[in-house]
């Protein structure tokens, strides 16, 4: 059996890196985009296993990302954890009801255990 693959949507680089080192200790093949257009390509082409999803992306919101990953029958069914950087987003525009369509909400700085824990907790239960 394959590994499963996680995609990684973050565009600060430093932190697409870290999350691929937490991702690959957790057993899971991960692969980093810097951009929500990017990742909308590479889903359009092949279904990963897990994404990780941060909200503040430069071209196509993280919002917008997760609605087409949703709205997807292909993609529906994927799990997604949204990443975003301050709870005040919710508050400053991002679509509350959208993002609880994520399976799991983590606010930087996200902990590297909780994060590792809550993957494997979703690679598991799909």
């Amino acid at each position: 059996m394959n590994p499963p693959v996680a995609l990684i949507v973050e565009d600060d680089p430093e932190a697409g890196e870290l999350l691929e080192i937490i991702l690959g200790a957790a057993g899971l093949i991960p692969f980093v985009v810097e951009s929500g257009n990017r990742a909308l390509s590479l889903m359009a082409a092949s279904v990963p296993d897990l994404v990780v999803l941060d909200l503040n992306l430069p071209d196509v919101p993280g919002v917008e990302v997760l609605r087409s990953i949703r709205a997807n029958p292909r993609s529906a069914e994927t799990p997604v954890i949204v990443i975003m950087a301050h709870p005040r987003m919710v508050q400053e525009g991002v679509d509350f009801n959208l993002v609880e369509e994520a399976d799991v909400v983590l606010v930087k700085p996200i902990p590297c255990d909780v994060l590792k824990r809550k993957v494997v907790e979703l690679v598991r239960a799909g």
